[in-house]
């Protein structure tokens, strides 16, 4: 969980992070078909389409408040629960995260 947060900041980092999330949500930033995730589609520059592209260009924008930059690097797992083959993890700024035991290693599932 905390290899993954810190690829959040990580420039160049995208390919990576994607090899760390369920092929389903590898996509997921295409199909969400609420409005807010429309808009936020629209505003995204011709370069992005897929989940690498994604997060790459995610990653420029985040690096760009050092604030954020700050909260994702001093992030701690607060609080772990793990039921199967799931787990969910919350960090100590609030991101809670469901990730899945596929192919013999934990994957993102989603973002609660």
């Amino acid at each position: 969980m905390l290899e993954y947060n810190l690829m959040q900041i990580t420039p160049g980092s995208g390919a990576r992070l994607c090899s760390y999330m369920v092929p389903d949500t590898r996509e997921a930033w295409k199909e969400d078909d609420s409005r807010t995730a429309s808009v936020m589609r629209d505003l995204l520059p011709p370069s992005v389409v897929d989940c690498e592209s994604h997060w790459d260009y995610f990653i420029s924008l985040t690096m760009r408040d050092p604030k954020v930059v700050e909260m994702i690097r001093s992030a701690q797992i607060t609080h772990v629960d793990v039921a199967r083959e799931t787990a969910v993890t919350t960090l100590s700024f609030g991101g809670t995260f469901e990730w899945r035991w596929q192919d013999g290693r934990w994957l993102m599932n989603r973002h609660l």
